[in-house]
Formats: C-alpha cells, structure tokens, sequence
C-alpha cells in the first residue's frame, strides 16, 4: 500500500524459507523502497546469522558491511561457456518454453548451480564467486527482486526481465549477469 509520501516499502521478511527451516545461513531479509513510479531507490538485505549487511542506493556503489562491492567480472570477456548458471530450483521454470530454453542454455554452460535463493544474487554482487555466476530465474513476486536491484546495480551487474528490460512489479522472469556481454549471450536464449 503506497504511502502519503510518495515512496513505498516492499518487504520479504524471509527470502530462502526452505534454507531457513534447514538452518542454513543462505537466506536473509530484503528490504527495499519504491518511489512513486515503482521504481526501488533502496536495498537492503541483512542475513541475521551472519551477520552481513548488503545496502544498494539507486546511483550509488552498493556496499555490504560497509565495503565497497567490487565486481570482478565486469570488464571480462568471458563468454556464456566459462559460467555458472544459478536458480533457486528447476521448478520454478514450469512452460514447455521456459524449460526449452534453459534445456539450451544448460547445455551452453559450464556448471549450473541450484539453491541459494537471494543469497545466488548477494554473492555474485560481492564477488565471491570462483567463476562469473548468471542467475536465471522465473515465477517470482516482486519482493524476492525489488530489494537487490539496487544492490545488483550498484555493484555493476546487468539486471532485468528475460526481454532485456528495466524490472518492474509485473515482472516475474529474471536474468542478473556480471556484464553486458554476458549479459547479451544469455538474453539470446531466453527471447
């Protein structure tokens, strides 16, 4: 529900449920804030075990603990074949044409990786991975994303819908890249 002020909150008190009922500390709580035309100004994500605190301002280096978010991969020239592909779980892609098309990009990649929920996102964005990690996801809410878009985009990650545009409420299939080759290469599949 908007606000009087313009700017609304969009909140996912637990993102990775299933990670949390296991006692896994790959889940954490997004935070994020829409200005008027629903666009998000703010992420925050905190994961409570550990303690880390990632923060994304629109426009601005995101940040977790206080630490600038240096993405390793943003000037590489690493192609779709030298990557991870990431999702929460396979069943989330759930169309005869969703599952065609990640059938083609599986078969394009390195390694695929499932699990993590937001924690694919909040890693990838910190640079701790040990190769560039494209996320691919579908049959999301807009409270799984709207908090990381800021932190993905301030740590200079491509972020957007399957068509390659802006994310909005309404969207639900997801692509994060480390840059905008990647980022292309992955597009190329899922249009």
């Amino acid at each position: 529900m908007a606000g009087k002020s313009g700017y609304t909150w969009v909140l996912d008190p637990i993102d990775g449920t299933s990670s949390f009922v296991r006692g896994l500390p790959i889940f954490a709580t997004l935070i994020g804030l829409v200005d008027a035309d629903m666009r998000p100004v703010l992420g925050i994500a905190h994961q409570p075990i550990s303690g880390d605190r990632w923060q994304g301002v629109r426009g601005e280096q995101s940040n977790v603990n206080g630490i600038p978010l240096v993405n390793p991969y943003e000037a590489s020239e690493i192609n779709l074949t030298a990557a991870c592909i990431a999702s929460t779980t396979p069943l989330m892609f759930t169309t005869p044409d969703q599952q065609r098309k990640m059938a083609d990009i599986y078969r394009q990649c390195q390694r695929t990786a499932f699990g993590g929920d937001c924690f694919n996102y909040l890693s990838a964005a910190s640079g701790w991975t040990a190769m560039p990690l494209v996320i691919v996801e579908a049959d999301l809410n807009f409270y799984d994303f709207c908090a990381l878009i800021p932190i993905l985009t301030g740590a200079n990650y491509c972020f957007t819908d399957w068509q390659g545009k802006e994310l909005t409420p309404e969207s639900t299939e997801v692509v994060a890249s480390p840059n905008p080759k990647l980022h292309s290469e992955i597009l190329a599949f899922l249009q």
